[in-house]
């Protein structure tokens, strides 16, 4: 919203997006399940080495005071998820918050071993990762000193793991996966220009 930060919006209510227009733009986007069934609690998650799991310590993107410290001992240290899924176009996110500069490592994988690393800003990012081809062995979500990374105290919120070949905006859930439906434009304008699935609204 204006305010740069993730609102949720009911059923039948436009969403507007702010994050890169001042003006703020309609945002439709396709049919989705975020099958991560709690996407803000990271305590039940497995250890390989040392991490601190801190819940509600900070304020995450949402304003609340909801987000997840992770202090990770040292280097080749892993947090990870086993979802026991894994999809053709198989896409995960997360928001990270982090000091400037450094690295943290995210992705999916078949092992515990993830290297993919992303630099963080100091404030809040949205790490993503997609994929576009199937291995019915990539079922591990992991977040990770692995790979050089830099980074050993980071903030994490708003995990996701959905079946699309990009990562779209967060669906919070608490105890199940959650579906947002596809979002239409009806009546909007000339419907050769503005349709169901494409088009830009002023």
């Amino acid at each position: 919203n204006k305010a740069g930060l993730i609102e949720t919006v009911g059923s039948g209510e436009p969403r507007i997006d702010f994050s890169n227009d001042v003006n703020g733009t309609l945002k439709l986007e396709p049919q989705r399940t975020n099958l991560v069934t709690q996407s803000e609690t990271f305590t039940s998650w497995f250890k390989s080495g040392t991490v601190t799991v801190t819940s509600n310590y900070g304020v995450s993107p949402t304003g609340e005071n909801n987000s997840t410290l992770l202090n990770f001992s040292g280097a080749n240290t892993r947090l990870y998820l086993n979802t026991g899924v894994a999809y053709t176009n198989d896409s995960v996110s997360i928001y990270v918050k982090g000091t400037n500069g450094e690295t943290i490592s995210f992705d999916k994988s078949a092992s515990i071993g993830a290297s993919k690393l992303f630099t963080l800003t100091g404030g809040w990012d949205r790490l993503e990762s997609s994929y576009d081809s199937l291995s019915s062995s990539r079922v591990n979500i992991v977040i990770s000193t692995n790979g050089g990374a830099t980074a050993r105290i980071i903030e994490v919120f708003g995990i996701q793991n959905e079946q699309g070949i990009y990562a779209t905006s967060y669906i919070p859930t608490q105890g199940g996966a959650v579906t947002r439906v596809a979002e239409t434009c009806n009546n909007g304008a000339n419907e050769q220009v503005i349709n169901s699935t494409e088009g830009v609204l002023y």
